[in-house]
């Protein structure tokens, strides 16, 4: 599995776009990622998006349509009025490690540990 750059930011603020490889669907249904950065006004915080869109295609007498979509969400405040590296990444690592343990559950929709 993998993706491929789509649309890409002219910097490091903005949004890049990804699509999902090896799904065939027309182009208006194939699943992307999303990454998008953002300041805050005050310029003490980016904040760091990514949002996945992966519709589920079905035809239907002849016509293609996605009446459902899995969604998946991740935001990350990247801190720039602070030192906290090791922190951040900490909270990163976490995460992952967090996703990884229990996919299964979070695929079924259950929360229990």
């Amino acid at each position: 599995m993998s993706i491929n750059i789509y649309s890409a930011s002219q910097g490091p603020l903005g949004v890049s776009v990804y699509t999902f490889d090896g799904v065939t669907a027309p182009a208006q249904f194939v699943p992307t990622l999303s990454a998008e950065t953002e300041m805050n006004k005050d310029k003490t915080n980016i904040q760091y998006r990514v949002r996945i869109e992966y519709p589920l295609v079905t035809t239907v007498d002849g016509v293609t349509l996605a009446p459902n979509i899995i969604r998946a969400n991740f935001n990350f405040t990247a801190l720039r009025n602070v030192l906290a590296n090791t922190e951040k990444e900490r909270v990163i690592d976490e995460l992952i490690a967090y996703l990884t343990a229990h996919k299964a559950k979070i695929v079924s929709g259950n929360v229990l540990p």
